[in-house]
């Protein structure tokens, strides 16, 4: 038994994909990040309401009013002078600011082992030697910088 997901008319009908929703403006009318030619907007806006309008008598018709409804006020925002250049700067701030930082990952800590306490100190001798000698290690020899050891 599988379950559908709710129709998405954006990624459906516009190839906008679930991770870029809602679209802003521009992304909307599948026009370039700031776009500034009006006949370059008015047609891209054209476009897509042309193609979305042919989904206005099938089963998502409430869905294709809406989105010709965000078309259409994406398609006014950016072709008012004024408008564009309000929307443009909330844009960029909007852009311009840091996304929010992941959650830092889980620290894991590998458990110890449970060595005898001779082992854990980084010594050689067994535990009964250590308890015989009173020490936990054995002497070591020194060595000299060549690595030859020094009797």
């Amino acid at each position: 038994m599988t379950s559908e997901s709710p129709f998405n008319p954006y990624h459906k009908w516009l190839g906008i994909p679930p991770g870029e929703q809602p679209p802003h403006h521009y992304r909307l009318l599948a026009l370039q990040l700031f776009e500034d030619d009006p006949e370059v907007i008015h047609s891209a806006a054209d476009q897509r309401m042309a193609h979305v309008r042919t989904y206005q008598s099938g089963a998502h018709s409430e869905a294709s009013q809406k989105l010709l409804n965000e078309l259409a006020a994406a398609r006014i925002c950016l072709l008012k002078p004024e408008r564009k250049a309000a929307y443009d700067a909330e844009l960029k701030a909007k852009l311009a600011a840091p996304d929010p930082a992941p959650a830092p990952a889980p620290t894991v800590v590998a458990p110890q082992p449970a060595w005898p306490a001779t082992a854990r100190s980084g010594c050689w001798a067994s535990a009964a030697t250590a308890s015989a000698t009173g020490s936990c290690c054995r002497p070591r020899r020194a060595t000299s910088c060549s690595g030859t050891s020094k009797a």
